[in-house]
């Protein structure tokens, strides 16, 4: 009898475990790529920076998203400069497609 019920456990454990990493392996192949996403800021190009420090001296970035516009990536970059919040896009190879600023003061 207790070989029998430590054989049940034995396989019902088995059973779990096989499905639960069937299940893992099929989210990770199932879930569509996103084209937009937030990304460490050590994972954006040096050419991309450098720009944006050039286009905003001494600008304290503190958030960046990658999104894929065709064959180019696109990086968004967040930050603040003189008591004003800065929206940066610019491409991998350094080029500013578009600023966004905002000022953090009201008087």
């Amino acid at each position: 009898m207790k070989q029998t019920a430590a054989a049940v456990i034995l396989i019902l454990s088995s059973a779990i475990t096989g499905c639960s990493s069937a299940a893992k392996k099929s989210q990770k192949t199932d879930r569509p790529q996103s084209s937009k996403g937030k990304i460490p800021l050590t994972a954006v190009p040096n050419a991309a920076l450098t720009s944006v420090d050039q286009h905003v001296p001494g600008i304290y970035l503190h958030t960046a998203y990658l999104s894929q516009h065709g064959n180019h990536k696109v990086y968004e970059l967040k930050g603040l400069s003189n008591f004003t919040d800065y929206q940066i896009t610019v491409t991998s190879e350094g080029h500013i497609l578009d600023v966004d600023q905002d000022s953090s003061l009201s008087d």
